[in-house]
Formats: structure tokens, C-alpha cells, sequence
């Protein structure tokens, strides 16, 4: 891979690598963590391309924010920087209500193209910045910080829910993205994670992660029974935070051994995302490869 090929569309290596980072270090692998969040800084740096913003790169850039505001996070639980993790709620913040307004428009006026699970990912965004608000208000003592986590919870929730039940009733996933069946997951683990950081709601936590647990299921089938064939692409970085956001959530809601099955499911599925181009390329006919 040339690094002249890396951009925001490369944003969900970024996002998995920097919620296995928090999510390591939250279940004791405190070495495993420090090695993902300079992997996670290194992607940062390297999926940071000046790319123009429209209608088709929203999804892209719904995942930046995402990973900014993951790789913030990261840096607050593991290091303790607030700071960094203050910086990236705004920058990341701001830029998940740009791509949400804009990606909803772009759906109602029928612009967003055939239904895809891609398009939620502008839509989730602003459920990952109410996360990243409630750690943030929680660590300043600031209401005005937790009540905009609020709004983002339901601005997330009001706009992606609906989108992902038509993804589910209308989309037809082509085999290079199976991966994206995992997208959904998402505001199933985020919004349970910032429900309970916002409002303490383990009911509402346990009722959606009940409904993950088919979501998961088929997420599992359809990825894995296509993983021998499937062309690498940056799409398979889709089945990493997802899958993270569900360990967070089953963590908070104090179902520990749901998230450790789940913790060993993310670490795998970023091992094959990270590796799987070389060994594609690896398995490869000789006379085949590219001169």
C-alpha cells in the first residue's frame, strides 16, 4: 500500500486501532495499549489529507471525526491528557455535526446514492461526540458539556436508526463490502455507552444490546463467509470500531463477559484488517502480481 493512497476513506484503521487502544487499557493489557495509541497517532497523521467535502466523501469524513474523537479518548484514559482528548471533542465534535446535517439532507433529497450500511456513518458520528461529551463533562464538572452530549445523542439517534432500518430492508452488500454489515453496530454500542455515561440508563443499554445480539449474528455470517474472497479494501476496517463500541457498552452495562469475547473478536478482526492486504498479496500468483 503507497501512502499516497491513505486518506479519510482510510479513517476506519484509525478509528479501530484507537477504541482497541482504550479498550485494552481498560481491561489491564496496559503494554497492548500503549503500542495501539501510537499506532493510532501514527494513523492520524497519515489519513489527515486535504480532501474536498461533499456529498460522496461525507462518509469518509464522518469516520475522521469519528476517529478523532476515538483517538481523543484514547489519549485521556491511557495517558491522562485531557487536553488532547478536549482538542479532539472540538475539532472532532464540529465535524461530526457538519457531515450529519449534510449526509441527512443529501439522503431526504435523494442524493446519497442506492441504500448502503455506509450511510450511517455520517449519521452515527454525533453519537460518538455525546460519548466523548459525557467523559469530557464528567472530568470538568460542566453541564454545558453534558447537554450538548445530549443533543448529540439525539441528533445520532434521530437521524441514523431510521437510516439504518432502510440499509437493512433495501441494501444489497457487494462481496468487497460485507464488512459494512458491522456499521449498524455502532449506534448499538455507542448510544448504550452514552446513555449510561449521560444519564446512567442501564435499561436502555440492556434493551439495545439485546438487539444486537442478532445484529452481531448477522454482521458475523455475512462477513465471515465471504472473508477467503473478498478484495482488500479500506472497508474491512468496518468491522473493528463497531465491534468496539459494543465491548464499551457491554462494559459499562457490567456484562464483563460479553465484553471480553468481544475484546478478543475486535483485537482478531484488526489483526486480519491490518494484515490482510499483505497477505492477499502473499497468496498471490507470481505471474499475477503487479510489475
Amino acid at each position: 500500500m503507497k501512502l499516497r493512497t491513505l486518506g479519510p476513506a482510510w479513517s476506519g484503521a484509525l478509528m479501530g486501532t484507537s477504541i482497541s487502544a482504550t479498550l485494552s487499557n481498560i481491561f489491564g493489557l496496559s503494554w497492548l495499549s500503549y503500542v495501539l495509541l501510537i499506532a493510532a497517532s501514527i494513523l492520524l497523521l497519515l489519513v489527515s489529507r486535504k480532501e474536498r467535502l461533499s456529498t460522496a466523501t461525507m462518509p469518509a469524513w464522518g469516520m475522521y471525526s469519528m476517529g478523532v474523537l476515538a483517538l481523543g479518548t484514547a489519549y485521556s484514559t491511557i495517558l491522562g491528557l485531557w487536553w488532547v482528548h478536549a482538542a479532539a471533542w472540538f475539532i472532532g465534535g464540529v465535524l461530526s455535526v457538519i457531515t450529519c446535517l449534510w449526509y441527512t439532507v443529501a439522503l431526504l433529497r435523494g442524493k446519497a446514492g442506492p441504500a448502503a450500511f455506509t450511510w450511517g456513518l455520517p449519521l452515527v458520528a454525533p453519537m460518538v461526540t455525546a460519548t466523548s461529551s459525557a467523559q469530557l463533562g464528567a472530568h470538568l464538572q460542566s453541564p454545558l458539556i453534558m447537554h450538548i452530549g445530549m443533543a448529540m445523542f439525539f441528533l445520532a439517534w434521530c437521524t441514523g436508526v431510521p437510516t439504518f432500518v432502510v440499509a437493512y430492508l433495501r441494501a444489497k452488500v457487494p462481496l468487497a463490502l460485507r464488512t459494512t454489515t458491522w456499521i449498524p453496530l455502532g449506534i448499538v454500542g455507542q448510544s448504550t455507552a452514552a446513555a449510561h455515561l449521560l444519564w446512567g440508563a442501564h435499561l436502555y443499554g440492556v434493551i439495545m444490546l439485546s438487539i444486537g445480539v442478532p445484529l452481531v449474528g448477522y454482521a458475523l455470517y455475512r462477513h465471515w463467509s465471504a472473508v477467503g474472497s473478498m478484495p482488500y479494501n479500506p472497508s474491512w476496517f468496518a468491522s473493528t470500531f463497531p465491534v468496539g463500541t459494543v465491548c464499551l457498552g457491554a462494559h459499562l452495562s457490567g456484562f464483563d463477559t460479553a465484553a471480553h469475547v468481544l475484546l478478543v473478536l475486535l483485537l482478531l478482526h484488526l489483526i486480519w484488517a491490518a494484515t490482510g492486504g499483505a497477505i492477499q498479496a502473499a497468496a498471490q500468483p507470481t505471474s499475477a502480481r503487479p510489475r
